[in-house]
């Protein structure tokens, strides 16, 4: 498994309270098992091993399209740019127009930083500002293989709590995707990694990818009070042998789903 990225912008793109938050690859999954009956629990069974199965298969495709040069996109900016929308927030796709969107409510300047997997060149665009959300919209990117980050300013200093680096890029915190670090613990060149800054993670998306549930699949449709909500660490949960489970499994999405089978 990745080690889960240092993406939490803080204050610098605080999220609201309503809504989730996920890092990258590494997230905390709730595993949801019902009390009531066998059936239920094998119907939650089901779900979360489909969900488990459907996360890892996004990864591996993932890492396919980002690192070959077969599927990058071609050497170029983009110049097709428009205000975009505010909602939803993160990358989202309409059409050939790629639309992002952040909530930062101290920022006084943010810039959307894509980077090109082909040759590594960047394009930087300003985004605007609507209420506390800041967005852009990008006609013509690739519904993947493409990797972003963010450059945010404000006002304040080191002493307040507004740490900011106009220097450093930002992990969006609602990237469906963090690129790279397909072996855990292993750094990759596009991390850039400096011993006195840490990584540099960049988010990617996949808008092509689809997940088969099979045709028999239903969600359980339990309801809140009967269920058990268990938070877990993915990589933890089976990284260590006396898990049981194989090791080229362990630490991994298919090993919490060779669990709870």
């Amino acid at each position: 498994m990745q080690q889960a990225p240092s993406c939490n912008l803080g204050r610098v793109a605080r999220q609201p309270p309503h809504t989730a938050f996920k890092a990258g690859a590494n997230v905390y999954r709730h595993v949801a098992h019902a009390r009531p009956s066998v059936h239920g629990q094998q119907l939650c069974k089901q779900s979360v091993t489909a969900a488990l199965q459907h996360t890892q298969l996004q990864r591996a495709a993932r890492h396919v399209q980002v690192n070959s040069t077969a599927e990058a996109v071609s050497s170029g900016s983009y110049t097709d740019i428009t205000k975009g929308s505010p909602e939803p927030l993160g990358p989202s796709r309409q059409g050939s127009v790629t639309n992002f969107a952040v909530f930062s409510h101290a920022a006084t300047a943010m810039s959307l930083v894509l980077q090109n997997t082909a040759d590594d060149s960047r394009q930087e665009i300003p985004m605007n500002k609507s209420g506390d959300v800041w967005h852009v919209a990008v006609d013509g990117l690739p519904s993947s293989s493409i990797c972003y980050a963010l450059r945010v300013s404000g006002n304040g200093g080191w002493e307040t709590g507004y740490r900011w680096d106009k220097s450093r890029l930002l992990l969006d915190p609602r990237a469906p995707l963090v690129a790279g670090r397909k072996t855990w613990g292993t750094r990759e060149p596009q991390e850039e990694f400096q011993l006195d800054k840490g990584s540099q993670w960049w988010g990617t998306f996949d808008f092509d990818s689809q997940f088969d549930w099979g045709s028999g699949y239903s969600r359980p449709q339990l309801s809140l009070k009967d269920l058990v909500i268990y938070e877990m660490s993915v990589r933890c949960f089976t990284a260590s042998k006396s898990s049981g489970v194989d090791a080229d499994m362990r630490g991994t999405y298919l090993g919490v789903a060779d669990k709870v089978r």
